[in-house]
């Protein structure tokens, strides 16, 4: 049976990996040191092999694929992104940064997919968290009994706009709109630290979170995702509701996040890219 590794950061999504595939596969994970939360790894059954690596350092990583006959590979979990003098390269990993080239100095979109790449390489394939866990996307509708009203409407449409003119450029996958007025738009810091920001301006009450794919966003790795913890922030940030691309953006729990986002009297919303009419 196919081993599948599970390279891992901070959040749910791994563990919900590790649930959906434990009894159906072998499974073994990569964790790196100062990213990936060490209760992540401590909760796990003793029979699933752990190899802790710095970022940057490959060719263990490689090794340990080899040792436990790997040969699926998917990738869970936030990390943060390192600045390159504080990598700890091996000579695999300063082999790979010249095979990335100009993209790793590029949007996360770039480095990603050049990773991919490298992976698929070494005869790997690559399996977006989605086909392994089941439901993560929802269809297109209204999800909340709460639904978003005309000017709700409208600040989604201007933020689907704004997002399709940044995503190029490998830019933000959320911004949060308020009477077309942007109140932020996420930067490499992520989501939570936008509806921190926003929650931190004391503004009135209203507007919405937009979250959705990146042009040409690799679908096998940084899906775009909600969860429970977001239905709180967006609660907290007083915003009236959620947005989110139908097929492109991941829910985890989502029975919870309805549960949670009804009781906050929230809206959540999956849509299309292109933009609809009040």
């Amino acid at each position: 049976m196919n081993t599948l590794a599970l390279i891992t950061g901070r959040g749910d999504l791994p563990h919900k990996i590790i649930d959906a595939q434990k009894d159906k596969r072998p499974i073994v994970v990569v964790a790196f040191e100062g990213q990936t939360p060490i209760e992540l790894t401590q909760s796990l059954a003793p029979e699933i092999p752990v190899l802790w690596v710095k970022l940057g350092v490959i060719a263990p990583v490689l090794a340990f694929f080899k040792q436990w006959h790997v040969t699926d590979v998917t990738m869970a979990g936030g990390l943060t992104r390192p600045k390159l003098r504080d990598l700890s390269m091996d000579r695999t990993g300063a082999r790979w940064l010249t095979a990335l080239g100009a993209s790793a100095f590029k949007g996360d979109d770039h480095l990603l997919g050049g990773i991919v790449k490298l992976l698929e390489k070494e005869g790997l394939s690559i399996i977006p968290p989605h086909d392994l866990v089941e439901n993560l996307f929802t269809p297109a509708g209204v999800l909340t009994v709460r639904s978003p009203t005309p000017d709700d409407q409208n600040d989604i449409n201007h933020g689907i706009t704004i997002l399709n003119v940044l995503s190029p450029h490998d830019v933000g996958q959320a911004i949060a709109v308020h009477d077309g007025c942007v109140l932020g738009i996420e930067t490499i810091e992520g989501t939570a630290v936008l509806l921190g920001n926003i929650r931190a301006l004391g503004r009135a009450p209203g507007g919405v979170l937009i979250k959705m794919r990146k042009t040409g966003q690799n679908r096998k790795v940084d899906m775009p995702t909600i969860g429970i913890d977001t239905i709180k922030q967006v609660r907290d940030a007083g915003l009236s509701g959620i947005a989110i691309e139908a097929g492109g953006v991941q829910v985890l729990d989502l029975i919870d996040v309805i549960r949670l986002a009804d009781e906050a009297g929230l809206f959540i919303v999956s849509c299309h890219h292109h933009l609809t009419t009040s």
